[in-house]
């Protein structure tokens, strides 16, 4: 059986839009879900007069910042992962402590 490739500009799963597919679409209804828990809180409780836009304000700019940050760009890859993967990167690497030594040369001595 032949294997057909797939041109770079045709995604292989379902997107909403453009790089932001499945995946991205629940992790942004979780943070955005938990936003909208503590403005409707923040909105029950508060005397605020303003309280109902500041609610609906934070919920869609967590929404956009969301979406901005979940969004696999051309590179197919998103803020998110890049963040990940420097953290795993940074973990995987060696840590080498060096002992440094002073040492006084000849030429230094003769000048005091």
């Amino acid at each position: 059986m032949k294997k057909l490739t797939v041109p770079e500009n045709i995604p292989l799963r379902w997107e909403l839009f453009r790089g932001f597919g499945t995946p991205e679409l629940i992790r942004t209804g979780i943070i955005t879900g938990i936003v909208l828990a503590g403005s409707i809180l923040f909105c029950m409780v508060s005397t605020w007069e303003f309280k109902l836009m500041a609610a609906t304000l934070a919920v869609i700019f967590t929404m956009f910042i969301c979406v901005n940050f979940f969004i696999k760009m051309d590179n197919n890859q998103s803020m998110y992962l890049f963040l990940k993967r420097g953290l795993r990167y940074r973990r995987e690497q060696q840590t080498f402590w060096y002992k440094r030594e002073e040492r006084i040369h000849a030429s230094s001595e003769r000048e005091t």
